[in-house]
């Protein structure tokens, strides 16, 4: 076959192949114009308000703060400015509006009915926000963190939770966003290109990172900065109820045990009045779930690194959420 003819040749075939080619990716793309298209109307992006980026923790704080202490990562991210959409219960009536919530979430009944046989569950959302608490999978070597237990909890590792999950009342899924090292700063990244479900409860762990970093020698305008910049989140925040965690004491109240340089009085009385602050955020926003008293009922297996949730603590912090969000809590 002489050259010219062959070029020739292969060139009609390529012209051919490419008309097939367009044909059939025309075919595809009608075939993708005709499928129905996935809306989900219960579903919508946060739009955050502006954020400000004043530093934290505030100069006489950082001054004060145990400079010993490495600083942890800090989550790119400021104080939501606007007041959010979410309406907040008053107190008389929160504890009853947000148990209904609850059970309307698990049951995916508006009246926290179990459904018929034949019915569909909603599917349930579990939001967590916050830090290593929710965060702890790097600290054991199955990658366990409480979110993923109580969306689904492996029986393996813990039979005596098996059936006490979100997947076993329903579908349910998790959108894990909590940070390791996370302070309250921190916060408003995290929830940034959010989708929100229309069946959805939030938890949130914050602080402990905070006093670590300079609230524990505060001597009042961190801890004002601290309310102000919690309230501020949770109010912008679309997502009810949010479920608070106080702050554990991994010394377990011995003095003795303290490893931060800071005088434990002062260093307790600041733990107490964060944990205050969450406690007045938790009954305007859900309700609060005491990790500190659950905690100092533990021994060193919780702990890994001293102050992290270990396999064992990770479960423990489920073991206090789980009750709120079965509707048991109070």
């Amino acid at each position: 076959m002489a050259p010219g003819a062959g070029a020739s040749e292969r060139q009609g075939t390529a012209k051919r192949r490419g008309r097939q080619q367009g044909a059939s990716g025309a075919g595809r793309e009608r075939l993708r114009g005709s499928a129905p298209r996935f809306t989900a109307a219960a579903m919508a992006p946060i739009a955050w308000p502006a954020l400000i980026t004043a530093p934290w923790p505030p100069a006489d704080v950082r001054s004060a703060g145990p400079g010993s202490l490495p600083p942890p990562h800090y989550p790119d991210g400021g104080v939501p400015l606007a007041q959010g959409p979410a309406p907040v219960p008053d107190d008389r009536g929160a504890a009853r509006l947000m148990r209904r919530a609850l059970e309307s979430t698990v049951s995916g009944d508006p009246d926290g009915d179990p459904p018929r046989h034949g019915e569909r569950h909603a599917m349930t959302t579990l939001y967590t926000f916050g830090d290593s608490i929710l965060d702890c999978g790097r600290y054991n070597v199955h990658g366990v963190h409480p979110g993923g237990l109580l969306t689904r909890n492996d029986d393996r590792l813990f039979p005596e939770f098996r059936g006490q999950d979100l997947a076993s009342r329903g579908p349910a899924r998790l959108e894990h966003r909590a940070v390791d090292g996370a302070t309250v700063r921190g916060l408003p990244a995290q929830a940034r290109g959010l989708a929100i479900a229309a069946d959805g409860v939030a938890l949130l762990t914050i602080g402990g990172n905070d006093l670590l970093t300079g609230l524990l020698a505060d001597a009042g305008p961190g801890l004002r900065a601290f309310a102000a910049a919690l309230d501020a989140f949770l109010r912008a925040l679309p997502i009810r109820p949010v479920l608070v965690g106080t702050v554990y004491d991994p010394t377990f109240g011995d003095d003795a045990r303290n490893f931060l340089g800071v005088d434990p009085r002062l260093a307790r009385a600041n733990h107490r009045r964060v944990n205050e602050v969450l406690g007045a955020s938790a009954a305007r926003y859900g309700a609060l779930v005491d990790l500190h008293a659950h905690f100092l009922t533990g021994d060193p297996s919780w702990f890994a690194m001293e102050i992290e949730p270990s396999l064992v603590g990770a479960s423990e912090v489920r073991r206090c959420f789980w009750p709120h969000l079965a509707g048991e809590g109070s």
